[in-house]
Formats: C-alpha cells, sequence, structure tokens
C-alpha cells in the first residue's frame, strides 16, 4: 500500500478535517447535528478519496471525485449568512481554497 502522509493534499486534506471537527464543536446543538455533519462527512470523505487516489494506478478519476466532493463542501461554506469576518470562516475558506487549487 501507498504511503500517503507525506503528500502536501493529504496534509491539507487532513488539517481540513482537524480544523472542521474543531469549529463544529461549538455549533448550536441544531447545526451540530445538520450542517456540521454535512461539513465532517465531506472532509473525512475527501481525506479517503486522497487516500485511494494514491493507491491506485489511475488517479483521475478518484480526483475527479475528490474535486466533486471539495466544491461540495465550498457549496455548503456558502450556506452560512453571517460571521465571514470570523476568525473561524476566514480560516476554513482559506483551507478550502487551498485544497481546490490542485488539479488532477
Amino acid at each position: 500500500m501507498a504511503q500517503t502522509e507525506h503528500l502536501p493534499i493529504y496534509k491539507s486534506t487532513y488539517d481540513l478535517c482537524l480544523y472542521l471537527e474543531q469549529i463544529v464543536h461549538s455549533f448550536s446543538r441544531y447545526h451540530k447535528y445538520t450542517l456540521g455533519a454535512d461539513l465532517r462527512d465531506g472532509a473525512r470523505r475527501a481525506l479517503r478519496l486522497v487516500v485511494r487516489a494514491n493507491a491506485r494506478r489511475d488517479k483521475v478519476p478518484v480526483l475527479l471525485q475528490l474535486r466533486e466532493g471539495l466544491e461540495e463542501l465550498v457549496e455548503i461554506y456558502g450556506w452560512f449568512t453571517e460571521g465571514f469576518d470570523t476568525v473561524d470562516l476566514k480560516e476554513a475558506k482559506a483551507l478550502l481554497e487551498n485544497l481546490t487549487e490542485y488539479e488532477p
């Protein structure tokens, strides 16, 4: 099995997972189990896809799935209607922008 921990995209995706876990923890109960669950699940799915792509010979199909998943996370980020000037949302936006720069 190929090693993934050294890949910049793995590190960035892992950082996103950790960061989202931290900020979702502070969400209200309603948002924690709706919007927060979507964010956490999407980030974990992205991390699994990075690992899967690294293990495959033909990486493009998996990387395209990863791209779609990251676009979904960006869409969920867009659902926020306030708080764009807070540190949490600024950092989340920066992490997502960093990840969406990768091209398959």
